[in-house]
C-alpha cells in the first residue's frame, strides 16, 4: 500500500510540474483515493458497522501520528531555535501546518465514524463502503466552510450544495417500502423471530458473545413479541440493522412477513 501511495504521489507531482495541479489538490486526491480503496477492501471482510468503526480508528490514528511524529518535534525544533537565539528553520513550520490542516479536515469525519453505530441506514446499505466516503467528504467539504469563515471569507454555497448533496444521500439510501401482502399468522411471525432474533434477545441468549439481551429487548414469548413489535420493525425492516451483520440470516421475504405484520397492527393470531 506505501508502495502504491507513493507512486501516486510521484504521478501527481509531474501533473503539478505541468501546472495542472496544485500540492495541496494532489495530497487530498491521494488521501481520498487511499481511504475508498482501505473502505472498499474491508467491506469484504467486516460487516457495515465495524467498517465504519475501523476507518473512523484508522483516520483517528493518522491524526495522532500527525501530532506525534511531526506536529510536535516541529514545535520542539521552533522552540529549541527560539531559545539559542537562532533563525528556525521554516520547514519545521512548513510540515507542522500541513499535518494541522490534514487533522482540521480529518475532524468531522472521525466524528462521523465515532457516532456512526446510531445511523443504521448508512451502514447496513449495501454498499457501506461508498456511503461512507461519500459522508466523510461532505464533512470535509463542511469543514472547508468554517475554515474559509476563520479567514473572514464566509462562502454560504459550501453549506448549501453540502445539504444538498446530504439529502440526495438520504433519498438514495432510504429503504425502499416492502412490498406488503396480507398479514402472515403470528405462529410464522413467531417462528421467524425465534430463529433470527432470539438467539440474542432472550432471557438466556444462546448467541457466542452476548450474555444478557441487548438494551434488555427479549423476544423469546409472544407477548414480548407483540410489545416490540415497531422494534422489531425498525431494526429487521426499515434499517435492515438486525440481526447483527444478518448472523442468523434473515430473508428478504422473512422481512417482508414481518413488516406486513406489523402493517397489520401486530394481531395475536
Amino acid at each position: 500500500m506505501h508502495y502504491s501511495i507513493s507512486i501516486a504521489l510521484k504521478y501527481l507531482r509531474t501533473k503539478r510540474r505541468r501546472g495542472f495541479i496544485s500540492r495541496v489538490t494532489a495530497i487530498a486526491i491521494v488521501v481520498i483515493g487511499f481511504v475508498a480503496v482501505v473502505a472498499w477492501g474491508l467491506s469484504f471482510v467486516f460487516p457495515g458497522r465495524a467498517l465504519y468503526l475501523q476507518v473512523g480508528a484508522m483516520l483517528g490514528t493518522m491524526m495522532a501520528a500527525n501530532v506525534l511524529f511531526v506536529i510536535i518535534p516541529a514545535q520542539r525544533k521552533l522552540v529549541e531555535a527560539k531559545e539559542r537565539g537562532v533563525a528556525p528553520d521554516p520547514v519545521h513550520g512548513r510540515q507542522g501546518k500541513q499535518r494541522s490542516v490534514h487533522n482540521n479536515y480529518f475532524t468531522l469525519p472521525v466524528l462521523f465514524t465515532m457516532i456512526s453505530n446510531h445511523s443504521p441506514m448508512t451502514w447496513a446499505h449495501p454498499r457501506a463502503w461508498l456511503i461512507l466516503v461519500a459522508i466523510l467528504l461532505i464533512a470535509a467539504f463542511v469543514r472547508h466552510f468554517f475554515n474559509l469563515r476563520h479567514k473572514g471569507r464566509t462562502a454560504w454555497a459550501i453549506p448549501v450544495s453540502a445539504l444538498v448533496a446530504t439529502a440526495a444521500l438520504a433519498l438514495a439510501i432510504a429503504p425502499a417500502p416492502p412490498v406488503l401482502t396480507s398479514s402472515p399468522p403470528f405462529a410464522e411471525v413467531q417462528a421467524i423471530v425465534a430463529q433470527r432474533c432470539a438467539s440474542c434477545h432472550a432471557d438466556t441468549p444462546t448467541q457466542e458473545g452476548f450474555t444478557v439481551a441487548p438494551l434488555g429487548v427479549q423476544l423469546d414469548t409472544p407477548e414480548r413479541i407483540r410489545a416490540h413489535a415497531q422494534k422489531i420493525h425498525a431494526q429487521a425492516v426499515a434499517t435492515r440493522a438486525m440481526p447483527i451483520g444478518n448472523l442468523t440470516g434473515m430473508t428478504d421475504a422473512e422481512r417482508a412477513q414481518l413488516a406486513a405484520w406489523v402493517a397489520a397492527g401486530a394481531p395475536a393470531r
